[in-house]
């Protein structure tokens, strides 16, 4: 849960009560590839800034029916930015607060900001 609350600011009000032996469970609203994207990113700036390859920070889990089942996939990587995903995770890290990403995200943007103008999405809103 540290690491949650280190990178994701947006949970400080929401679990500042929850002790940190707790597991929690995050009930995402959103688009659940996104969200893996960014607990990826968190993992992994996490096993840079420690230099630890060993660090496991969370698990997904999608709802079968009544119950959960994990999720086992090979996306346990350093995520990258694509054309398609930036305007996703730039929506998603600033509603977290994950100042860091943002600002990763802002320098993809300044990068490949013709490449992104060109993609089918309504931004008017």
């Amino acid at each position: 849960m540290d690491m949650l609350l280190k990178h994701m600011k947006y949970f400080e009000k929401h679990l500042k009560d929850t002790e940190c032996t707790d597991d929690i469970d995050i009930s995402v609203h959103c688009d659940v590839l996104i969200f893996e994207w960014l607990l990826n990113f968190i993992e992994n700036d996490e096993k840079e800034e420690q230099g630890n390859e060993n660090i496991k920070f969370y698990d997904v889990v999608v709802k079968d029916g009544d119950s959960f089942k994990p999720v086992h996939t090979n996306r346990r990587r350093k995520p990258v930015f694509e054309i398609g995903n930036a305007i996703s995770i730039l929506i998603s890290s600033d509603y977290l607060r994950m100042n860091k990403l943002v600002d990763c995200c802002l320098d993809y943007f300044v990068q490949n900001i013709n490449e992104i103008l060109k993609l089918p999405i309504d931004m008017s809103c």
